[in-house]
C-alpha cells in the first residue's frame, strides 16, 4: 500500500540521480565523453575508493542515529498514552466499584457514577487534543475535540463554555474530577476507607504524569541542527553518487542500478525517522488516536452495566470438591476427566449447544400448539379441514352437539367418563338404548368423545 508508505518520497529523489548516472555512464560507453577525463576533476577524489567508503560511513551513521532516536521517541509517546489511559480507566473503575461500599439511595450514587464517566471521557478527548500535533490556536483544526463523548447534553453549558475559554483546558478537568470526589466522601456516597479511596487519587495523577510525559514528546521537536545537517549530507550524497558510479561500473544499467538503490535507501531512512518522531500526528503511521477515545468509552459505559456490577459466585458444591488436573494440565472441581468445561472456548460452545436444543424444543412446542389450535378451531366451528391427514375427519359434530345439548327430560345416557378421554380406537360407552330410541351408543359415544378432545384443546390452549 502507498498509504503511509515513505517509498513514493524517496523515489523522487533517487530516481533523478540514478537517471543522471544512467546518462551519463552512456555518454562514457559511447564516447561521447572521453575516458580520460575520469582521471580529473571530481572523477579522480574516488580513485582507490577509501574517501568514497569514509564518506558513506558517515552518512549511514548520521542517518541511522536519527532513525533510532525517532523509533525510541515513537514507542516512549505510545507508551505514555496508552498508560495515561489505563490509569484514568484505573481510577474511575475503581471509585465505581467503592460505590457498592455505599448506603446512600441508588439515586444519588448513579448521579455520581454518571457525572464521573462523564468527566473522564471528557478528560481523555481534551488530553488527546493537547498532545496532538497540529495547530492549536484555531479550535477548528484540532481533530480530537471532534471525537466522541459519552453523552456531553448532559453536561451544562456552563461548565462547556468554561472549558472552551480555558488555556488549561485537561488540568481543569482534572480539577473537577477530584473535587467532584472530595466532595462526595462528606454526603456518604466514598464511605470507603481513605487508606483504600487514596488509590484513586494516586492512579488519576499518576495518569496526569503519563499525559505530561507525551506531551513532552509532541512539543519538544527533534532537534534541527541534527536534522538540517543530516539533510545538507544526503543531498551531496546524491549529487556525488552519480560520478562514483561512473568511475567505478562500466555498464551503464549497472550503474543506474547501484546509484538508485544507495540513494533510495538512505532517503527511505531519513523519512521514517520524520515519520516516527512524533507519534501524535493525523498521519497513517500514527496513533489511531480515535480508536482510542472510542475504547475508552465503551469501557467507561461498561463500568454502569448491570451486568458489571453483579459479581460472578461459585456454588458452594464446588468449594467441597478438590481442584485436580484433568490429562489436559487444565484444572477442574471433581474427578479429572470432568474437565469439559476447562476453558471458554468449551464453556461457550456447551452453552451455545444447550441454547440450540432449547430453541429446537419450544419450535416443536410452538408447532404442536399451532396444529392444536387447528384442531380447536374445527371442532369448535364444526369445519371440514379437508384430505388433512394429521387431523381425523369427524362429520356432523356440531350438529351432534347441539343434539346432546337440547334439553330434553326424556333424554338420559349414562356414559363412562373415561370413554369421553379415550382414543377414537378405544370401545367406547353405550348409551341407554331404550331410553335413546334406538339410536347407536356407539356413535354417539364417538362424537361426544370429539367434543371432549375439543374441550381438553381449548384447557391446554387456556393454559399455555
Amino acid at each position: 500500500q502507498l498509504q503511509g508508505s515513505v517509498f513514493p518520497c524517496a523515489a523522487r529523489i533517487a530516481l533523478p540521480s540514478a537517471l543522471f548516472t544512467l546518462a551519463l555512464n552512456l555518454l562514457f560507453y559511447v564516447d561521447l565523453i572521453p575516458r580520460s577525463w575520469q582521471e580529473v576533476g571530481v572523477f579522480s577524489v574516488f580513485t582507490d575508493g577509501a574517501s568514497w567508503t569514509g564518506f558513506t560511513s558517515l552518512m549511514g551513521f548520521l542517518v541511522v542515529f536519527r532513525t533510532s532516536q525517532a523509533y525510541a521517541r515513537f514507542w516512549d509517546g505510545c507508551t505514555s498514552a496508552h498508560l495515561m489511559r489505563a490509569e484514568w480507566f484505573d481510577a474511575c473503575s475503581s471509585v465505581i466499584a467503592f460505590c457498592s461500599h455505599s448506603s446512600v439511595e441508588e439515586q444519588s450514587v448513579l448521579q455520581f457514577q454518571h457525572t464521573l464517566i462523564r468527566l473522564y471521557s471528557m478528560l481523555h478527548a481534551l488530553a488527546l487534543a493537547e498532545i496532538e500535533e497540529s495547530d492549536h490556536t484555531n479550535e477548528e483544526g484540532v481533530h480530537a475535540l471532534d471525537y466522541p463523548l459519552i453523552d456531553i447534553d448532559a453536561i451544562d453549558e456552563e461548565s462547556l463554555r468554561t472549558i472552551r475559554k480555558s488555556d488549561c483546558k485537561v488540568e481543569l478537568v482534572f480539577q473537577w474530577i477530584q473535587q467532584l470526589m472530595v466532595k462526595n466522601v462528606s454526603t456518604g456516597i466514598l464511605s470507603i476507607p481513605p487508606p483504600i479511596l487514596s488509590r484513586a487519587f494516586q492512579e488519576l495523577a499518576t495518569g496526569m504524569v503519563h499525559f505530561h510525559d507525551a506531551l513532552k514528546i509532541s512539543t519538544t521537536p527533534f532537534p534541527y541542527p541534527y536534522a538540517q545537517t543530516c539533510d545538507i549530507a544526503l543531498l551531496l550524497h546524491s549529487v556525488v553518487t552519480p560520478f562514483v558510479m561512473c568511475r567505478w561500473v562500466e555498464s551503464p544499467w549497472w550503474a543506474f542500478v547501484l546509484s538508485f538503490t544507495q540513494v533510495f535507501v538512505l532517503w527511505c531512512l531519513n523519512y521514517i525517522s520524520l515519520e516516527l518522531q512524533n507519534p501524535f500526528g493525523s498521519d497513517a503511521n500514527d496513533l489511531d488516536t480515535v480508536a482510542m477515545q472510542v475504547e475508552m468509552n465503551n469501557q467507561l459505559v461498561l463500568l454502569l452495566m448491570p451486568e458489571t456490577k453483579r459479581v460472578p459466585l461459585v456454588p458452594k458444591s464446588a468449594i467441597s470438591r478438590r481442584l485436580l488436573p484433568n490429562a489436559d494440565g487444565q484444572w477442574c472441581s471433581g474427578a479429572p476427566n470432568a474437565g469439559s468445561r476447562s476453558t471458554f472456548l468449551r464453556a461457550w460452545s456447551e452453552m451455545d449447544l444447550k441454547e440450540s436444543r432449547s430453541s429446537e424444543k419450544l419450535g416443536m412446542e410452538s408447532m404442536e400448539l399451532q396444529g392444536e389450535d387447528r384442531k380447536l378451531s374445527w371442532l369448535e366451528d364444526g369445519a371440514d379441514l379437508g384430505e388433512d391427514p394429521n387431523i381425523p375427519r369427524l362429520e356432523g359434530v356440531a350438529e351432534t352437539a347441539r343434539q346432546w345439548a337440547s334439553p330434553d327430560p326424556l333424554r338420559v345416557v349414562s356414559l363412562d367418563p373415561q370413554a369421553l378421554l379415550a382414543p377414537a380406537e378405544a370401545p367406547r360407552a353405550t348409551g341407554d338404548e331404550g331410553l335413546a330410541g334406538g339410536g347407536s351408543g356407539s356413535t354417539a359415544a364417538g362424537q361426544l368423545g370429539g367434543m371432549a378432545s375439543a374441550a381438553q384443546l381449548h384447557q391446554r390452549r387456556q393454559n399455555l
